[in-house]
């Protein structure tokens, strides 16, 4: 591995906006993808998704690389038979507020499917700058719970996508909520609505990164 470089949340900062521009952000979102996708095949969930913990290979030469760091939450969720763990009645809460699944709101055991939930409020984030619950504070968990409910709404979904490719983000929302704690997630049927938003937009693969510009 290379050098790495500085996180996705710090990059995204170097912006006025604080955002990356659609290219880049559905780009690094199907790497981040890739990168949880790997952590849950050898069995282990991070439940602590969010950009601050993504970082980029740094080395001009190289293709970009994102990798995903700081295990301090993780989980396994398989047993050494690679049978998925009984879930417990009840799990304390793990994760970062502002991009927390549902169901760990919920203080229940999380899966795959809920850094997967986390992973998608980060690439609204990421696109959007914002999200429609980002100003209220990480104690607030109640509140925060209640307007990612809402975003299931017809309305709340129009605020949480609005400068989102609704068409695939709606698919993808609505996939990612139909998953259980034993569903195994398809990563494959998420990176395809991501690069079929990619065409639908007009991105090639291989345009510079923002911080490459």
């Amino acid at each position: 591995m290379g050098m790495l470089g500085e996180n996705l949340q710090k990059l995204r900062y170097m912006f006025v906006e604080c955002r990356f521009s659609l290219s880049t952000a559905l780009r690094v979102g199907i790497q981040c993808l890739a990168a949880i996708e790997e952590l849950h095949s050898l069995g282990f969930i991070h439940r602590d998704v969010k950009a601050s913990n993504f970082t980029v290979n740094i080395e001009s030469s190289s293709p970009l690389n994102v990798y995903i760091i700081d295990f301090g939450l993780c989980r396994a969720f398989r047993n050494s038979q690679n049978e998925i763990k009984p879930a417990r009645d009840k799990a304390q809460f793990r994760g970062t507020t502002r991009y927390a699944s549902i169901t760990a709101h919920n203080e229940m055991e999380q899966s795959p499917r809920d850094d997967l939930e986390s992973w998608f409020y980060m690439l609204i984030e990421m696109i959007s700058s914002q999200l429609p619950w980002g100003d209220l504070h990480r104690t607030d968990r109640d509140e925060v719970k209640k307007m990612k409910e809402n975003a299931r709404t017809h309305d709340g979904m129009q605020q949480l996508l609005k400068n989102c490719p609704k068409v695939e983000f709606r698919r993808i929302l609505k996939y990612l909520d139909g998953l259980s704690y034993q569903n195994q997630p398809d990563y494959g049927f998420i990176t395809q609505l991501l690069q079929l938003a990619m065409k639908n937009y007009g991105i090639k693969a291989d345009e510079p990164y923002d911080w490459q510009d």
